[in-house]
């Protein structure tokens, strides 16, 4: 904090001087208002902060004027402000103010208040204070940069996360306004039902979206890792894929040994497909192709597979297509969609590979399973909400 640095300067340099105060004077690096830090060696707490107005007190005098002010005439002095040096709780006896110079040009000033056992400051004191002074302004300098680039790290985070949620929010809101045109055509009340509930189906994932993103601010990582019966996830993947294959050359093949039962965190692995589909469906979007997903298990792994016909992927961005922000160029693209599936896949401790040529693109998420937690089953899906469906923060559900 910053606090800390300048107490540390202004307790060094006071003990040096035998001063019975200190303060230092500088600009906050975000609004640029002028900050008085008041120090008093007497107190048990001795740091005080005050706003201050361009040649207020002693050290804002010397700031603006870029000179050194030393006195020991403080009473009759004009530039002694009641409100800054006055609110020392001893008498304020002598005064030696310095302008801190960066590149010649003033940005702060740094000063000492009563020296003890003595009518003023001496000129050692003066060379002390000019070393201490040069000393500071390299510390304040470093730090105010260290804080900037903690700013813009920090700014940079929420724009990519805010481009993560709009990224997002594409294909629920799609799909949401491609059902509530069909309702205004549909008469039928069965159908009007069937596709509200797809609606409310599509606004559950957004809350899952919104749940995500609060997570990410407070730094937390939650994976709901939990049973997840395949035939039931990927019916109602092709069911949400429909509207965005609707119209397009693309045949959709799916290869899916609907017996698995697996265990992940069915919201994210469905985001992570949704991004890979939709990356394949502009890839083709021209010349049309065909559209492949397939899951299978190979040894202890689920192994999830997207393939495309399409060009495959531009030499130019090959190596670097999961980092955030590459993209080929496409109208409207983030490059976030790859980073996205990354994360995701790297929070179930798994891995995605990708295989590219002028005749398509494959990507391969492998999914870790313990062999007792992936099996065969002819086991329907169960309706409804069950243990197995909650989650702790990093753990399987139960």
């Amino acid at each position: 904090k910053m606090e800390n640095l300048v107490g540390a300067v202004m307790q060094q340099v006071a003990a040096a001087c035998e001063a019975r105060g200190a303060a230092l004077l500088t600009a906050e690096e975000e609004s640029g208002d002028l900050v008085l830090y008041l120090y008093d060696a007497s107190e048990p707490d001795p740091l005080r902060r005050l706003g201050v107005k361009a040649g207020e007190g002693f050290l804002g005098v010397s700031m603006l004027t870029n000179q050194l002010i030393r006195t020991s005439e403080v009473d009759t002095d004009p530039r002694f402000s009641r409100r800054l040096e006055g609110s020392f709780p001893f008498p304020v006896t002598s005064v030696l103010a310095m302008p801190l110079l960066a590149d010649e040009t003033p940005a702060g000033a740094l000063g000492l208040f009563s020296k003890l056992e003595a009518d003023g400051f001496s000129d050692e004191d003066v060379a002390l204070m000019r070393l201490v002074g040069a000393n500071a302004t390299t510390a304040l300098r470093l730090f105010n940069a260290s804080a900037a680039r903690e700013r813009t790290e920090r700014l940079g985070a929420i724009g990519r996360l805010l481009s993560q949620v709009i990224h997002d929010f594409k294909t629920p809101m799609t799909v949401i306004s491609g059902y509530v045109q069909l309702m205004q055509d549909a008469e039928d009340v069965a159908t009007r039902a069937e596709y509200a509930e797809e609606i409310l189906q599509q606004f559950d994932l957004l809350t899952e979206m919104q749940r995500e993103v609060l997570e990410f601010s407070r730094g937390e990582r939650t994976v709901f890792i939990r049973r997840v019966y395949l035939k039931k996830f990927f019916a109602d993947l092709i069911r949400q894929l429909g509207r965005e294959l609707d119209g397009r050359a693309i045949e959709l093949e799916l290869d899916v040994d609907t017996k698995l039962v697996a265990r992940f965190d069915e919201g994210r692995i469905a985001r992570a497909i949704h991004n890979l589909v939709r990356n394949a469906i502009e890839a083709m979007a021209e010349r049309g192709g065909r559209l492949t997903i397939s899951a299978e298990l190979e040894d202890s792994d689920i192994v999830l597979r997207v393939s495309d016909t399409g060009p495959g992927i531009p030499k130019e961005i090959e190596g670097r297509i999961f980092q955030s922000f590459v993209t080929a160029g496409k109208e409207g693209g983030t490059g976030l969609g790859l980073a996205i599936v990354k994360k995701i896949v790297e929070e179930h401790s798994g891995s995605v590979n990708v295989h590219s040529s002028t005749d398509g693109t494959t990507f391969e998420l492998r999914l870790p399973q313990a062999p007792k937690e992936v099996k065969a089953s002819t086991e329907p899906p169960k309706s409804g909400p069950s243990k197995e469906s909650t989650g702790t923060s990093g753990k399987s559900a139960e």
